[in-house]
């Protein structure tokens, strides 16, 4: 689990001498971290030496302080923010406090009560109310091991939403309300010159995590070393439980692939792909279309952007990472380019009058825009 390789980095970066871990279970975690002095509190845990109250009743009566703590007992929102308020009180002035389950990926991931497959509860909303009301804290949220929300104590800008707090808004704004981090931000974030270096060693000890290899695969694509890029965005995608991680995944190495020329089949592939995993995100539409109207495949080219026009979500949740994705007039453009050359010349001229005057295109588009116009009246 990557929550340990977190931790044991945090507490080698100041040296912890002492931890404290609510919600020890199994003890999986807890028997694999590094620090000298541990404490497990979990009422339930048969792992030996494990403090078996309710957090609340320990916290009572605790009189130790702690470099670090991992709050990951019961995922109700209510218990997660007593938790790390109780948390706060009893952590050293250069500690940490690691939130596990920050980021569920869909609606039913995060019901309370438990049903049944793979479940973070509503903890986020704990995560949420503390960006809202605490500017005595530094917090934020790393994109691994379903969300790992880090606090300690320094200074924030109050978060600041007037959306109820619920999980429609969490899935469209939770990259604001979370705070998140990627994995090679957050070790930029903790100061290491060589961010290559730190992702490698993540690698080599959690190969098959998702995130560290979807974001091996974004530092090597950033300096054009797309084929070592492609295999990371394939690992990924086969080892996530979350398809827009997969999307993504698949976008990216089509992308790759384009980059290298002269693997179109592998482009097409990957894009189709994206297209049927998620039907109804724009992105997956803008490349495909964008692809065979490049190849000079018109007909293709119009058929995959008039789809996506109509089925597409014009503003999708985000992604983890930029793409040169314009918005969604994208999409509309390409259906307006691949029309006139399947020769419905006046919805070409109509769609791009549309773009001119309606989208909010950038300099890119717009020119092109313009200069279709200009060609054909």
């Amino acid at each position: 689990m990557d929550k340990i390789y977190i931790i044991n980095y945090l507490a080698n970066k100041i040296k912890a001498k002492s931890y404290l871990e609510i919600g020890v279970d199994q003890g999986i975690s807890f028997k694999d971290i590094n620090i000298e002095h541990k404490v497990g509190v979990d009422p339930f845990s048969p792992y030996p030496g494990v403090i078996k109250e309710e957090s609340d009743t320990f916290f009572k009566t605790n009189t130790e302080k702690f470099d670090i703590i991992l709050v990951d007992g019961l995922h109700h929102a209510d218990q997660v923010y007593r938790d790390i308020i109780n948390a706060l009180e009893c952590l050293n002035l250069h500690g940490y406090i690691i939130c596990h389950d920050m980021l569920p990926t869909n609606y039913d991931m995060q019901v309370i009560p438990f049903s049944s497959g793979m479940w973070t509860g509503d903890c986020w909303k704990a995560f949420v109310e503390l960006r809202q009301t605490r500017n005595d804290l530094d917090m934020f949220t790393i994109d691994t091991d379903m969300g790992l929300g880090v606090i300690r104590k320094g200074k924030q800008t109050l978060l600041d939403t007037t959306d109820p707090i619920n999980y429609f808004h969490f899935s469209n704004n939770k990259h604001k309300w979370m705070n998140i981090v990627s994995l090679p931000d957050f070790y930029k974030k903790m100061g290491e010159k060589d961010v290559l270096k730190a992702l490698l060693n993540h690698y080599i000890a959690y190969p098959n995590n998702p995130e560290i290899n979807f974001y091996m695969g974004v530092y090597y694509q950033g300096i054009g070393q797309t084929a070592s890029a492609v295999s990371y965005y394939l690992r990924a995608a086969e080892r996530t439980y979350d398809d827009l991680v997969r999307y993504e995944c698949l976008l990216r190495a089509g992308m790759c692939f384009d980059s290298q020329g002269s693997r179109n089949n592998s482009v097409e592939g990957m894009l189709q792909h994206a297209v049927a995993l998620m039907p109804y995100r724009p992105e997956g539409y803008y490349y495909l279309s964008r692809f065979y109207e490049r190849a000079e495949k018109w007909f293709n080219s119009y058929l995959i952007a008039s789809i996506g026009d109509k089925v597409a979500n014009r503003v999708p949740t985000p992604l983890k990472t930029d793409l040169d994705y314009p918005g969604f007039y994208g999409v509309i453009f390409e259906r307006a380019v691949s029309a006139w050359w399947c020769g419905l010349c006046e919805e070409s001229r109509n769609i791009f009058r549309y773009l001119l005057e309606n989208e909010p295109l950038n300099d890119v588009h717009k020119q092109a825009v313009l200069n279709n116009l200009n060609r054909i009246g």
